[in-house]
């Protein structure tokens, strides 16, 4: 018996949580508002059907363009020799039937499908992005934008995949096998030979050439999803995974061979790599630990022993950071920046192989202790740390104190951009409906150099963007991206599904040119709008469908994925 419900067109109601189901997007995909389950609709019209008749042959043309009296002509004219013969008008009206039946089946079916990857029977849809899983791989700024992600598609069911794509050809280059319709929270690392992903309980590696599975691990429990980005990391020739049962493991990144594990003390304990280290910040007994490990071998190289004294009572030792305090690692070094404690904070620089502080600072009547971990950055000349509402500028090299930014009673702000030559703080009103600003200073001199308003905006990126990257229609979305002397603002309005660029020199906050526009025709409804990076004038995002690229000079759609 023939039930609506087998086919996507025809669906009324969402399998999952029984919402009302919109119509098709551009690429064929009915998403449900409310569970983002996603039905596939193929695309309109049907395979070419060759019919023989005697010595003739013709191809009637299919659904939706099925027109029956065209086609009962052309088997007239193909058939007028062969319907000579005895009982040969019998097999032309036959054939005649049947092809004007396929034609209607094909035309009923097709009127109700629209895809750009479908057939007669819906092959698998269009890649879906997870919002929480996309690395943009190393490029020029120029050059093919490749991506690694986590991707799913409807396939009678989701199936979760690993994807390497193309963003600006639109082509998926590899897909790798099916990781089940269960990997909700995949979470990847890059090197230099392999794609590498954890999902539950489990550890995969991928060719980057070619997708294909090199190996497969086992961890003790599910990955930690808390602290993404640093739970799951290469570090070497190892990927070091961090579980929710609190046991760190290493697997050799060519191999897949178990390398070490390590019980740690606490199930929150932070994770920090460095150039060459791994830094652990772990509760160990009844006191806070920094552990320093070799990363081939797991094996414990020493222990960092900063501790936060009052100045004014010296024969103190105080006590360490803990799991939840600031550790930021130095990029390209073996530096890390610990900031913790409560009036006076303190900020220190240790380094991680020598096990030596390079400096400490007491930052009086500020509280470091839980700081969040966004907003805290290293830029080419000092350390920028968003405490308390305020942000501390320390120089790199001595640890002093160089500026501070205060936004007042009523505007928080918080280190977002930095380049050689500009910072820019994410700045947030509380006083009445919520609004955003970003504020750019001078580095060195700490003079405020531009205010852009960009009023009741929701970040999609930054110290103050939400757990949600959704859209709707009554907000508008914004990301910045800072290239030297030049800021890019990127606004997406949730009612128009529209984008607007605007560029400002950063040394004088002087607007460059004219603002532009661009129309991704991302549908009605919400819309997903995670940033995933800026490479000069384009500016690739994830919209929740797929990638677009934005070309921001001069408001096109460059390309999107999937294409």
């Amino acid at each position: 018996m023939f039930d609506p419900k087998d086919n996507p067109a025809l669906r009324a109601e969402c399998d999952n949580c029984g919402a009302k189901l919109p119509p098709p997007d551009s690429q064929g995909n009915r998403t449900c508002q409310y569970c983002d389950a996603v039905y596939h609709v193929p695309r309109q019209g049907g395979p070419q059907v060759t019919v023989v008749v005697g010595n003739q042959t013709f191809t009637p043309p299919t659904g939706p363009t099925y027109d029956p009296a065209e086609a009962q002509r052309a088997m007239q004219a193909a058939g007028k020799t062969a319907a000579t013969a005895g009982g040969a008008s019998c097999l032309v009206s036959l054939i005649v039937a049947v092809v004007a039946l396929a034609g209607i089946g094909i035309g009923l079916y097709s009127a109700f499908t629209s895809s750009s990857t479908g057939g007669l029977f819906g092959s698998a849809q269009a890649f879906r992005p997870d919002n929480d899983a996309i690395l943009a791989l190393p490029g020029e700024p120029n050059g093919p934008v490749n991506l690694a992600l986590a991707a799913s598609r409807y396939e009678g069911g989701t199936s979760y995949y690993v994807v390497k794509a193309d963003a600006t050809s639109g082509q998926t280059v590899w897909q790798s096998a099916s990781l089940g319709d269960k990997a909700y929270n995949i979470q990847l690392a890059y090197d230099a030979s392999f794609t590498l992903a954890a999902d539950r309980t489990k550890v995969y590696a991928f060719r980057n050439t070619d997708g294909t599975t090199v190996w497969q691990g086992s961890l003790s429990d599910e990955i930690d999803t808390s602290c993404r980005g640093t739970c799951f990391t290469v570090a070497g020739s190892r990927v070091v995974a961090k579980s929710r049962d609190g046991v760190l493991q290493a697997f050799d990144t060519a191999t897949g061979a178990p390398a070490w594990n390590r019980r740690l003390g606490q199930t929150s304990a932070q994770v920090v790599v460095t150039a060459q280290r791994i830094v652990v910040v772990d509760h160990i007994g009844s006191d806070n630990v920094v552990a320093v490990l070799n990363p081939a071998d797991g094996t414990e190289t020493g222990r960092l022993d900063p501790k936060c004294a009052d100045p004014s009572f010296r024969g103190s030792r105080g006590y360490g950071p803990s799991s939840s305090d600031v550790a930021l690692p130095v990029p390209f070094s073996d530096g890390v920046v610990f900031a913790w404690s409560s009036s006076p904070a303190c900020v220190q620089k240790w380094d991680a192989v020598s096990g030596q502080m390079a400096w400490n600072t007491y930052l009086d009547g500020v509280s470091a202790s839980s700081a969040p971990a966004k907003g805290q950055l290293v830029g080419p000349t000092g350390y920028y740390l968003s405490l308390a509402d305020k942000v501390y500028d320390l120089d790199a090299v001595s640890g002093t104190v160089r500026n501070t930014w205060n936004g007042g009673e009523d505007l928080d702000l918080a280190a977002y951009l930095v380049s050689d030559t500009a910072l820019v703080l994410q700045g947030k009103s509380t006083r009445g409906t919520t609004k955003l600003s970003l504020v750019v200073v001078d580095p060195v001199s700490g003079q405020q150099r531009t205010n852009i308003d960009v009023g009741a905006a929701e970040p999609a990126d930054g110290p103050y963007a939400s757990a949600s990257s959704v859209v709707t229609s009554s907000e508008v979305g914004v990301s910045a991206g800072l290239d030297g002397t030049t800021l890019r603002v990127a606004q997406l309005d949730g009612d128009a599904k529209t984008f607007r660029f605007d560029t400002f020199d950063a040394t004088n906050g002087a607007r460059l040119g004219q603002p532009t526009s661009a129309d991704p025709k991302l549908g009605s409804g919400s819309v997903t709008f995670g940033a995933v990076q800026w490479r000069g004038d384009r500016f690739i995002a994830n919209v929740g469908n797929g990638i677009v690229v934005l070309d921001t000079a001069n408001g096109t759609v460059a390309s999107r994925w999937p294409g």
